[in-house]
């Protein structure tokens, strides 16, 4: 399983682009999606897709997929931005993450969905919600203190959604609400991050819709 605990001074996005990268979208079209894993939330179901070569690695992962329109782009705009902003103050958190997190389009469409970890690993592992860990809110607030112009109720409002989990044991940190951005650094590493995602396009994985992949998938949306 790839491992993020080897990064130094590569960020988790630049660990995310390389991710994309190296995954060869042709043996991805060759893939059909599972059943569902993990915990399933009001506005995304998670698939599972078996193990995909990631940075030389195989790797679970699944598919995450609105329930209804939504964003997927956007969304996964704000993940990210709350992962990496996260990290920068609490790097030690980095195991606990998604291993990575890219876009998935059809025929260069627009995004349909979300292509990470799945952390159940095809559903061996169970996952359930953590009790609210004050440890680690805690943690957050501090970290999160020293940035200009953030009151307490915003730095709260960062810890009280990050939502933690129990996988096989462990605690993992799966999905994200994104933090506000009101510093400098954020606000640099918000524009970068713009500019990967929209006009470099180098977090989207583009799948041909002739592809068994694509096929299985559009029978879920219509379904």
């Amino acid at each position: 399983i790839v491992s993020l605990t080897t990064m130094t001074a590569e960020s988790y996005i630049d660990h995310c682009v390389a991710s994309v990268r190296s995954i060869d979208p042709d043996l991805l079209g060759t893939y059909e999606l599972g059943g569902e894993v993990g915990i399933q939330g009001a506005e995304y179901r998670m698939r599972a897709l078996g193990k995909i070569g990631v940075l030389g690695s195989e790797t679970y992962c699944g598919l995450k997929i609105p329930v209804q329109q939504a964003d997927v782009e956007l969304r996964t705009q704000g993940e990210l931005q709350a992962i990496e902003l996260l990290l920068s103050r609490m790097p030690e958190l980095t195991p606990q993450v998604p291993r990575f997190m890219a876009l998935l389009t059809i025929d260069g469409s627009e995004p349909i969905a979300q292509l990470t970890e799945d952390a159940s690993r095809g559903g061996q592992l169970e996952i359930r919600p953590n009790e609210f860990n004050s440890g680690l809110a805690g943690s957050i607030l501090e970290a999160f203190s020293n940035i200009d112009d953030m009151d307490i109720d915003d730095i709260e409002d960062v810890a009280e959604k990050l939502l933690s989990f129990v996988v096989g044991g462990e605690q993992r940190l799966l999905d994200f609400t994104p933090p506000p951005v009101t510093d400098h650094e954020a606000e640099a590493m918000h524009n970068r991050l713009y500019e990967l995602m929209y006009e470099q396009r180098a977090l989207r994985i583009d799948v041909n819709s002739q592809s068994r992949f694509a096929q299985s998938l559009a029978y879920l949306r219509t379904a």
